[in-house]
Order: structure tokens, then C-alpha cells, then sequence
């Protein structure tokens, strides 16, 4: 079935039709008539939640967020999650202490969504390295994981894929993904549930702002395995600061990211009409953003949100629903 946007819970249908309706009735019997009929709203409006599926949209506010306890210790952050919620990917910070010495790749799973996390160690399988590996992007299916890495023969960070047969197996080597890499830093891939369209950061030429500052682009392919194509700068949500982490939800229609534009790193989200169309204007969620935010993963359905804070110089994941 189609997707269908959702605007204070009636179609967009709906709300021409009492227009029009309304349009009739005015020359009928006067304006008087369409006193009571509400304006269509705004399909940009970040406050209009969009519903999937025919799925009534989420209350517009996240509730308090919750430290994920199962997983706390280590500093770690950039988290990514499997469709159905049972397998975790974050990167952790070198902790000579806990015996790691550079930035790597971690996971964690569990068999049922409410059950705590288990033990959390390095991703297995071929993954990490001497260097440093972030960002990781596991597919919904869990059987492709992007992620950054600054290994050798990178340009600065690059963006590496690897896949697996099956969900106990170990990941594959990776390889660069070259078509999207260039000697600036290149980083956060998330691909949406297709497998057909992927945001990343990036200080490229062409960024706007500081040379050191990344923007957020989005970047399309026909099929799965095909090479992505039509890299674009998302313009309409990027500033001179660093805008990074860019997570598509509700079919595209929805965007969150994080951005230190207001000072410290916040959590923002912006909205759409439709898939190929320009976001709105977007706005900081202050209900997330407390501190030091950056570095998340959304449901598809917009319903529960998994991201870092950092306090003291230390990184924790926390998560959020509504």
C-alpha cells in the first residue's frame, strides 16, 4: 500500500475537500459558513507529525529520555539498530583501561525488544582495526553494516560497507565505497529501508561554512548493489556550523540530525510533503536536547529514538519514545 502523509490526522484529501466544501457553501449562504472550518495545515510544520502506512502520527513530544543501563561503561555513542530492535551497533572511544586502544565498532543484541541489552563487545568479524572506526549504519535486516573509517589509504574518513550471509555470522571485509568518498571527511552513513537512498556528513568542497564544519547529503541508487549517484547537499538544513548524523524516517519525509548551530550540540528535525521535496525549517527538539547531544538512530515509524550525551567528557546512549 502507499505511504500517505498524515496532517493532524486527516489526509490531505480531507482538508481540501472541507475546503472546497466550504468554498460552496460561501456562495450559497455567505463567509459566515466557514467560520468553524479549520485551515489546512502546514504539511512543513515540524510539529505535524506524519503518520506511515495509515498509522495515526506520534504525539509530537518525545517523553523524558532514559539511560540505557544494560549498555553503560565504556564511552560510546553513533547508535544504529536493527528493524525489529535486537541487534545494536555503537562506536566506542579508546579506554586503554577496557583494553581498547583505538575507536571501534561495537554490538549488542537481545531476543525480545523489552529485554536488556547483552554484554556489549567489538563487532566480529572483519571490521575493526589499528585505526579508528565510527558511525555505523547496519541495514534493517542486519546484513549490511556502513560505517567511517580513517584506515589506511582513506581520505581523511571514508565510508567503508561490509555484509553477511546471516544474523550470527561475522561481517566480511569491508570494502571503501568509492563513488562517495573524497579526500575531506566523509561520514555517518544511514540508508533508509530500501537500500536505495543514504545521508552521510561531509566537509567537502562545497560545505557551507567553516572549512573544518560538515554538511549533511543525501545520495540515491536505483537498486541495491548498484553504485549511489545524484549526490546532493540537503541545503535547507545545513548552516555555516557542523550539521552531522542525518537519520531519514517516515518515508523520507522526516529527517532528524544533530547540529552545534545554537552553541553545543543539539538534536533538530525537519519535515517534508513529500519524499523529493525541500524541508522545512528546522527545530531544535528541546525535550532531547539537554547538554552535549549528537549521534542517532529513529524508528522508521518515528516512534522511539536511541542517541548519545555526553557529560564530562563522557558518552552514554539514552533513548526516548513517544
Amino acid at each position: 500500500m502507499p505511504q500517505v502523509a498524515l496532517i493532524g490526522g486527516r489526509d490531505l484529501a480531507y482538508w481540501n475537500a472541507m475546503k472546497y466544501a466550504c468554498l460552496g457553501v460561501v456562495a450559497l449562504i455567505g463567509s459566515a459558513a466557514c467560520g468553524s472550518v479549520p485551515a489546512t495545515p502546514d504539511a512543513t510544520d515540524p510539529d505535524a507529525a506524519i503518520a506511515v502506512d495509515g498509522e495515526p502520527p506520534p504525539p509530537a513530544r518525545w517523553s523524558a529520555p532514559v539511560l540505557i543501563q544494560s549498555l553503560a561503561g565504556i564511552s560510546k555513542d553513533n547508535p544504529s539498530l536493527t528493524a525489529d530492535g535486537k541487534e545494536i551497533y555503537f562506536r566506542v572511544y579508546a579506554d586503554e583501561m577496557a583494553g581498547v586502544r583505538s575507536q571501534d565498532i561495537w554490538t549488542a543484541k537481545r531476543a525480545r525488544v523489552d529485554d536488556p541489552w547483552g554484554a556489549p563487545g567489538p563487532v566480529p568479524g572483519m571490521i575493526n582495526t589499528n585505526a579508528h572506526e565510527t558511525d555505523p549504519g547496519v541495514s534493517p535486516d542486519g546484513l549490511t553494516l556502513w560505517f567511517a573509517s580513517n584506515r589506511a589509504g582513506a581520505g581523511g574518513w571514508d565510508i567503508f560497507v561490509s555484509s553477511r550471509a546471516g544474523r550470527n555470522d561475522p561481517w566480511g571485509a569491508p570494502v571503501a565505497v568509492t563513488e562517495l568518498n573524497t579526500m575531506k571527511d566523509d561520514r555517518g552513513p544511514r540508508v533508509t529501508a530500501d537500500g536505495k537512498t543514504m545521508t552521510f556528513f561531509s566537509s567537502r568542497p562545497g560545505a557551507t561554512g567553516d572549512p573544518d564544519a560538515t554538511d549533511i547529503y543525501v545520495a540515491t541508487r536505483s537498486a541495491i548493489g548498484e553504485k549511489w549517484s545524484s549526490i546532493v547537499n540537503l541545503g535547507a538544513i545545513n548552516t555555516a556550523k557542523t550539521d552531522a548524523g542525518g537519520h531519514l524516517a517516515a518515508g523520507g519525509r522526516a529527517i532528524y540530525f544533530c547540529s552545534n548551530r545554537e552553541g553545543d550540540f543539539d538534536l533538530f528535525a525537519s519535515t517534508r510533503a513529500t519524499p523529493g521535496g525541500d524541508f522545512g525549517a528546522p527545530r531544535r527538539i528541546d525535550e532531547l536536547s539537554e547538554g552535549l547531544e549528537c549521534g542517532l538512530w529513529v524508528s522508521e515509524d518515528e516512534k522511539q529514538i536511541v542517541f548519545s550525551r555526553s557529560v564530562d567528557r563522557h558518552a552514554e546512549l539514552y533513548e526516548s519514545t513517544r
